[in-house]
């Protein structure tokens, strides 16, 4: 069956949708991140569309139920690929650093609400920020698992290019801790910000130039070709698209 076809019961969600609103998640942003909304899951008999099914999981994967969970700290990009599934893919086989970047950039929105990251060079640094002050005031621990997550995706993706290369990230986020300040230290092998104005991701440009030793193009067409059909897919759907739109005229 072509999965654009598939369908899953509302039934199946419940649950886990209910326990993404007591973590404080707000309803209007679970759709906007997956296409799926309240009366979806109040309808017993509603069938969601499988490319939003998907979404919704990997929502679920990306930020564990509002908070993050302990494991991320030790993800890998074999989990990336299993947990979050085309764009990963597409990040791990590109030729450089930098493509890789830009494809995660561009397609972001497969994982998650793609308006608050923005990425540009400052002189010889690449500065990534995760912005957004009244969604980080309204939801401030589903906020910290939703930048910290991103930089920490990225770390990943970018270390499979960077490999041996010493390297650090420098990292200010806009909350308190929420795992042993040890944990950020190690993992992104710099001092981590806390409490600061926004949320930044700061490297040297030269890392962007690291080439993929492990490159493989006979998928790149392939691997595209996946991660654009989810993508026109997800934005032509309309209860979607019309949420977007009506975003963007608050």
């Amino acid at each position: 069956m072509d999965v654009k076809n598939k369908t899953v019961s509302s039934k199946v969600l419940r649950y886990r949708y209910h326990k993404l609103l007591n973590a404080g998640l707000d309803g209007s942003y679970i759709h906007r991140s997956t296409g799926v909304s309240e009366k979806d899951i109040c309808n017993s008999s509603a069938r969601i569309s499988y490319p939003n099914y998907l979404r919704f999981i990997q929502l679920l994967k990306l930020h564990g139920y509002g908070g993050l969970d302990t494991e991320i700290w030790e993800i890998t990009i074999h989990d990336l690929v299993e947990e979050l599934g085309s764009l990963p893919a597409l990040c791990v086989n590109q030729p450089d650093a930098g493509s890789a970047l830009n494809a995660y950039i561009r397609y972001r929105g497969l994982i998650g609400e793609s308006d608050y990251l923005s990425c540009y060079q400052e002189e010889d640094q690449v500065v990534i920020q995760f912005s957004g002050e009244t969604f980080a005031q309204a939801m401030p621990e589903f906020y910290a698992g939703t930048a910290v997550a991103n930089f920490i995706i990225l770390a990943t993706i970018l270390r499979w290019y960077i490999q041996e290369k010493p390297h650090h990230f420098d990292i200010d986020l806009v909350h308190d801790p929420v795992f042993p300040v040890d944990k950020y230290h190690t993992f992104f092998g710099s001092e981590v910000r806390f409490n600061r104005e926004e949320n930044y991701m700061r490297f040297d440009a030269s890392l962007l130039k690291c080439k993929n030793k492990r490159l493989n193009p006979a998928l790149m067409d392939f691997l595209l070709a996946q991660v654009e059909d989810e993508y026109d897919y997800i934005n032509a759907i309309p209860a979607f698209r019309n949420q977007k739109q009506v975003d963007k005229r608050e």
